[in-house]
């Protein structure tokens, strides 16, 4: 008994030491963390403090653009024209407070050997405090970090994230919220007109007809001038110009099927001009005022209502020609927004080609 008894104590004093050893260990590890984060908040630029106020940004190779924030409005552009993406504003807001740098360390060189002599971007912000960040980012470095220093401080070099170089290398128009368009299938069609520059309109409208069986889809028969679209046959211009272009011939139904397509998956992803009210990036170089848009559509639908019964509305759609900077886009516009976007060639071919047709 007794010698159990001995065992146990040997136990509980074995278990003692390694509790106390835990603990011992623990307490260093949180130190030895608390330390580094101390260290690398001291090595923040901690010059702005909570909210950021304004941010300007300057790249050497386009031209400026400044935020300003509001309690009241978020943020907002020099031009009130311009919707801003409100979080995408804030992504960037959200690097520089606090600014952590990778690695600080004293400039060896001189700033032209880190790209600072002639920085790539230079980012000014203002807290509500009234501190001024001013910020230029030079060259990259071989971990694919960014050379920065402070304006007026040709001593400090700093290293940054790329994180906050990737959001410094978007332009304005990155930074425009950009509109929905409607959901466009074919069930919530009702009609479509399209009218090209000097032809006459062309309208198509949709025949709804119930499946007699339940479970079973609905289908649809698409008339143009009362003749269902699949019974009538291209222009024999339109094939003559399709077989000049070395295209093969198409018929009536593939063309309904391509434009009832184009409009089903009809996106904006980028902008191309966020104020053109005249429309004049529609019409291309040489253009009059006064002349029509290339191509418009009217698009009649039913949307989505509150009692879930829907209710009729139009998208109008108005296309230009290709965007000079990608043959595979053209440029449209849509309703009264004035800004101009990249519209896809499968998006908006079929288009012109439905138009052309009949």
């Amino acid at each position: 008994m007794k010698k159990q008894t001995k065992q146990l104590i040997v136990l509980l004093v074995v278990l003692a030491v390694c509790v106390a050893g835990y603990f011992a260990v623990t307490q260093i590890l949180t130190r030895q963390q608390a330390q580094l984060e101390e260290q690398q908040h001291a090595d923040d630029i901690t010059i702005l403090s909570g909210q950021i106020a304004q941010i300007s940004v300057n790249a050497g190779w386009e031209n400026g653009y400044t935020f300003t924030y509001s309690e009241e409005g978020g943020w907002s552009y020099t031009d009130p024209i311009f919707p801003v993406d409100q979080g995408a504003v804030d992504d960037l807001a959200e690097l520089l407070v606090p600014l952590s740098p990778e690695r600080v360390m004293q400039a060896a060189e001189p700033l032209a050997s880190y790209g600072l002599d002639l920085p790539h971007y230079t980012v000014t912000a203002t807290d509500e405090g009234g501190n001024v960040l001013s910020l230029l980012v030079g060259d990259a470095n071989s971990n694919g970090d960014f050379y920065a220093s402070l304006e007026g401080d040709s001593e400090t070099i700093y290293s940054l994230d790329p994180a906050l170089v990737q959001l410094l290398s978007k332009g304005l128009l990155d930074f425009m919220e950009l509109p929905e368009l409607p959901d466009l299938a074919e069930a919530d069609l009702i009609s479509v007109t399209l009218e090209a520059a000097g032809d006459d309109p062309v309208t198509i409208t949709k025949e709804t007809i119930p499946a007699e069986t339940e479970g079973d889809s609905d289908t649809y028969v698409w008339y143009l001038d009362g003749t269902p679209v699949d019974q009538l046959a291209p222009s024999q211009d339109f094939l003559d110009s399709l077989a000049a272009q070395g295209e093969d011939p198409t018929d009536a139904a593939t063309l309904l099927e391509d434009l009832l397509s184009a409009l089903s998956r009809l996106r904006i992803d980028q902008c191309a001009d966020y104020d053109d009210p005249g429309r004049s990036l529609l019409l291309g170089n040489g253009a009059q005022e006064g002349d029509p848009v290339p191509l418009t559509a009217t698009v009649n639908y039913t949307a989505d209502s509150d009692d879930g019964t829907g209710e009729p509305a139009t998208l109008k759609i108005y296309l230009g020609g290709k965007w000079s900077e990608d043959d595979d886009y053209y440029v449209g516009m849509f309703d009264d927004d004035p800004a101009v976007y990249p519209i896809f060639y499968n998006m908006a071919e079929p288009m012109y080609c439905f138009a052309a047709a009949f």
